[in-house]
């Protein structure tokens, strides 16, 4: 050839056939097809792009999902060369590298084009690009056109309704098979023709923040440690130390929370309190073993990992998604059937093989049951909204991450898992308040394209259990127990600890004061009282919070004072007289005292539950008349009326009956014998009397 022709014209030979992507073939078919000019007419930027093109047209390709990160860069590193070589000034090196470039929009009539580009970036990295271009290779996808086709009108139609409403541009989906791996669906934006939004980017495959949506997997890393959907958390604000103290999305706290709540209304001290219990590091090798592919440096992260601190890709948490609903199985993620050469020899063609187990099916199990479990995450997100399906069981979770820069919803029944990403594509706020941005994008596909599937339950592995526990502290139920809930555990977190947290005691009737061993039953009562610490009782930034929660919501308040019968005190108000138990002849006076006079509004004294007489101003007393004295006992009560609207209320019982007189005579007193111990005695004697006078 050399000896036919000179190098420029070997050269012109060569720029005038070379592929340079995208079905152009030809430096002017190039310039034509990317920017709608002749080579002629292009500028020194423009022209710079095209030399950058040949070495791998898939690759640099503009319309590929990384174009800003591989063909700019190769451009400017062509242009830099230029200047070094002289062909071109330092300024026009710097306007060149300045210039905004203008691609038009793919003419052709390609369909799926988000998946048909992922799919030249897989051949071209197995094949090379010259067997890309040149090979005439025939490629079988595992594209399901059908769900395609819903995908793309879907998303293209909730676009405008987002901008208008939330400022989200762009949306993604994905949808795959659980059980085979292979990718039913991809769209990697809302109009991959739209240069305003960067449509031709693949979001699919980019990595952005996942919010909420990794808490799942955290939690099925504690279920394999042996937390259970039962398990209690506090949710109470807690400083986890480097100034990190996340608050939940509505901004409240609820204290003890089981799992399943948590999990459910996606609380996010609990979570963090999980991963905490979980570790970073198994968390993450949980998430690569289901699919992730990113988080590859885990010293980087901290708790903030399970509010989705660490970014990953659309596809591949969906694909993670995809092993809950496969009951801990994965199948590898797949794009490609078959691919065939020109001449129809098969090069590759995929087998089906037995799916790798990698998460437990007990413990993916769990998580799938809490995820399904609409109830229990109506107080969040409302009963039977877009993360339901109509008849048809299916688990589904949300994420949003700070500043609602992005909006995710991951899906999925026993064949079919669809994730879903809204936000926009220069990372700006998405403006709204609804936590759940991306499920009714969601929602929409996933009723349409299972509208002709058979609906399935969820198989339940063997170890499964159902176990009636206490409905706040998650374990086996006691005497103490006020109220109860039918919980399922995996085979080795079924609970044998009994509940510790709440507590049957007995008191006096109308008091918190614990009756002493003689007290008389008819002037006694047991009441329910619960205890509540943290996870890690031994650590004061996470048990003094929950203290300090549960001293404001009325917990904690164990008793641990005998009744001396000298007072009755509710803290803010008392009863100075009568004492507990004493015998009234005839009409009486009942005088009370409050700790705070000028907060009252006005107090009530009360007989038997009727009301006697309201008293605005000291002194706090009334007369209690018309007793009837038929030997049992009556209730006092005495009401304190606040300033603010609040109420509080302090009672004694007393016995309204005849008087008596005997005199008990102590043979060989002892110190501290009296009154308890002595109150013990003549009790077990079978005698109820009035004690006057000790002599």
């Amino acid at each position: 050839i050399e000896k036919l022709y000179t190098k420029l014209k070997i050269l012109e030979m060569y720029l005038n056939g070379i592929p340079y992507g995208n079905a152009y073939y030809g430096v002017e078919t190039a310039a034509q097809g990317y920017f709608g000019k002749p080579v002629a007419d292009l500028t020194l930027a423009e022209s710079a792009v095209l030399a950058a093109l040949p070495q791998a047209p898939s690759y640099y390709s503009p319309y590929g999902a990384d174009y800003a990160k591989r063909l700019l860069p190769r451009k400017d590193w062509v242009l830099e060369r230029m200047f070094t070589l002289g062909y071109i000034t330092e300024k026009q090196f710097e306007e060149a590298k300045a210039e905004k470039l203008v691609f038009l929009p793919k003419r052709d009539s390609i369909r799926a084009p988000h998946f048909v580009m992922y799919i030249k970036e897989l051949l071209a990295d197995k094949y090379g690009e010259r067997m890309l271009e040149e090979g005439g290779l025939k490629v079988t996808t595992t594209l399901d056109w059908e769900k395609q086709q819903v995908a793309e009108d879907i998303t293209a139609a909730q676009a405008p309704l987002n901008q208008e409403k939330y400022k989200a541009s762009n949306a993604a989906l994905v949808s795959i098979d659980p059980n085979t791996g292979e990718i039913l669906a991809m769209v990697g934006s809302a109009d991959y023709f739209n240069t305003d939004i960067d449509g031709y980017v693949n979001v699919a495959i980019r990595e952005r923040q996942p919010g909420s949506a990794f808490k799942p997997i955290v939690y099925a890393a504690a279920f394999l440690k042996g937390y259970s959907p039962a398990t209690m958390l506090m949710d109470v604000h807690t400083n986890f130390g480097n100034g990190y103290d996340p608050f939940n999305y509505d901004g409240k706290f609820r204290g003890p929370v089981s799992i399943r709540s948590a999990l459910a209304g996606s609380l996010n001290v609990p979570a963090a309190k999980t991963l905490a219990y979980v570790g970073v590091n198994e968390a993450i090798n949980l998430a690569h073993k289901m699919g992730i592919t990113t988080m590859t440096e885990p010293d980087r992260y901290g708790l903030s990992l399970v509010l989705g601190g660490a970014e990953v890709k659309l596809l591949d948490l969906t694909a993670a998604y995809g092993v809950l609903a496969a009951g801990g199985k994965k199948a590898p993620t797949m794009a490609v059937l078959k691919v065939e050469d020109r001449k129809g020899r098969v090069l590759e063609e995929h087998k089906p093989a037995p799916l790798r187990e990698v998460l437990d099916p007990e413990a993916a199990y769990l998580v799938t049951n809490i995820l399904s479990d609409d109830a229990a995450r109506s107080y969040i997100f409302g009963a039977g909204g877009s993360l339901t399906l109509p008849g048809r069981p299916v688990a589904a979770k949300t994420g949003t991450t700070q500043d609602y820069r992005d909006g995710w919803t991951f899906g999925y029944t026993p064949d079919l898992v669809t994730g879903v990403w809204v936000g926009n594509n220069d990372n700006s706020e998405m403006d709204h308040s609804d936590a759940i941005v991306a499920a009714p994008l969601w929602n929409q596909y996933m009723r349409k394209v299972t509208a002709k599937m058979p609906v399935k339950a969820f198989p339940v592995p063997e170890g499964i259990r159902s176990v009636v526990v206490d409905e706040v502290s998650g374990k086996l139920p006691t005497e103490a127990t006020p109220s109860t809930k039918t919980e399922v555990f995996a085979s080795w977190s079924a609970p044998t600890e009994t509940d510790n947290i709440h507590k049957r005691l007995r008191v006096v009737t109308g008091t918190d004061f614990l009756a002493p061993s003689g007290w008389p039953e008819t002037q006694a009562e047991y009441k329910i009282y619960t205890e509540l610490h943290s996870e890690r009782p031994d650590n004061s930034a996470w048990e003094n919070p929950v203290l300090t929660w549960a001293k404001d919501n009325g917990f904690n308040n164990i008793p641990i004072q005998y009744y001396d019968g000298t007072i009755a005190s509710s803290g803010e108000i008392n009863i100075v007289s009568p004492h507990q138990g004493d015998l009234v002849t005839g009409n009486f006076t009942v005088t009370a005292s409050v700790q705070n006079e000028s907060g009252v509004k006005e107090i009530g004294f009360y007989y038997d539950n009727g009301l006697v007489r309201k008293v605005a101003s000291p002194p706090w007393t009334s007369e209690i008349s018309g007793v009837v004295l038929d030997g049992k006992n009556h209730m006092v009560t005495v009401r304190l009326f606040k300033q603010d609207g609040g109420t509080q209320e302090t009672s004694v019982s007393i016995v309204a009956g005849q008087s008596q007189s005997d005199v008990v005579t102590l043979i060989n007193p002892n110190a501290n014998f009296f009154p308890i111990d002595l109150a013990a005695k003549l009790t077990d004697k079978g005698k109820q009397l009035n004690i006057d006078k000790v002599e």
